[in-house]
């Protein structure tokens, strides 16, 4: 356990939402380095998993990559907002393509 522990201490990842900002995740998926772009796959996939079925409602034939790709689509449009919190956008994002209609909204917009 203790080096379980220690491993995890290792890991380049974010760990809260809060110390990510867009900028970080512009850099993370346009990445030439494909560590780096799992990183923003899977920072991007947390928080759609935390906010599935309450802030979004997405079809249930959507892929992880079909996110990313919105996402970073986002970002590279939208350098103006990079300097918001990277949950908040990707929230933005999923919430803008695929609203909860029956749902009130909560959350972080941008």
């Amino acid at each position: 356990m203790k080096k379980l522990i220690a491993a995890l201490a290792f890991i380049p990842f974010v760990a809260h939402a809060e110390f990510m900002d867009g900028n970080n995740l512009y850099k993370l998926a346009w990445s030439d380095n494909q560590s780096e772009n799992i990183a923003a796959i899977a920072y991007i996939m947390g928080v759609a998993d935390a906010h599935h079925g309450i802030n979004y409602c997405p079809p249930n034939n959507v892929k992880s990559l079909q996110l990313f790709d919105l996402t970073r689509q986002f970002l590279e449009q939208n350098p103006a907002n990079r300097n918001h919190s990277a949950d908040a956008i990707v929230l933005h994002v999923i919430k803008t393509v695929w609203p909860c209609n029956n749902r009130p909204a909560r959350g972080n917009s941008v």
